[in-house]
């Protein structure tokens, strides 16, 4: 699944992010603008919603805004009472072009207590392909990006991506990804897969990424669960 490839870096601290950054820069592309509205959530809830649904409605799933973000950036915080399976998404959809390669990145912390149902994805920036017409596109397949460095190419919930160790400092998923073929538009989630307690993200981008930057195919098929 060649054309179906990805590559996440490995997971940074925010601090070794600025000793990174000339190296990074080299091997990840140009600089784009963000195409992601308000990704840094600079504008409050400008452009994202919560995403519950009727499975989770008893969970006390809740968010909020704030500056706990690496260097003081905003962040989100989602949190349920009990297991619950709910997302942060975008409003607006990004529209991309095949055979373009977008680099997708953002800032993740859990807080103590915090849980993951065994063999669940857990914590994961779900990307949903659409086409032009708003419907999703090949096979109705989307992109989840987990911990690990860990990608997935999957039309239910992940089978091959599981949350089993939990970030307690800010840590990156960064990745750099073609879109599967007949995908016009896209919307982020983050998305926690059944758990329990609070997770933060901070700093979430979607740029254009230069076309020779390195990818790393997704993960092969597996038995759903």
């Amino acid at each position: 699944m060649a054309s179906f490839s990805i590559q996440v870096l490995c997971k940074r601290t925010w601090t070794s992010l600025l000793l990174a950054a000339a190296t990074f820069t080299c091997s990840a592309g140009y600089g784009s603008e963000q195409l992601l509205h308000n990704g840094s959530f600079e504008k409050g809830r400008d452009g994202w919603y919560l995403f519950v649904p009727s499975s989770s409605a008893q969970s006390k799933c809740e968010y909020s805004i704030s500056h706990d973000g690496p260097e003081n950036r905003p962040s989100v915080a989602m949190s349920s009472a009990s297991f619950a399976r709910y997302a942060f998404s975008s409003t607006e959809a990004i529209a991309v072009q095949e055979g373009k390669r977008y680099r997708i990145s953002a800032w993740i912390k859990t807080e103590p207590g915090m849980a993951v149902k065994p063999d669940t994805p857990g914590l994961v920036i779900r990307v949903l392909c659409k086409n032009a017409d708003g419907q999703d596109a090949k096979l109705g397949q989307h992109l989840y990006i987990g911990l690990g460095n860990k990608v997935e190419l999957s039309v239910g919930p992940p089978a091959q991506i599981e949350t089993t160790q939990l970030p307690e400092e800010w840590t990156q998923i960064d990745a750099v990804v073609e879109f599967p073929p007949q995908t016009r538009l896209v919307n982020i989630q983050l998305t926690s897969a059944q758990t329990q307690g609070t997770v933060c993200w901070s700093h979430v981008t979607f740029e254009e990424a230069a076309p020779q930057t390195p990818l790393t195919p997704v993960l092969g098929k597996k038995k759903e669960r």
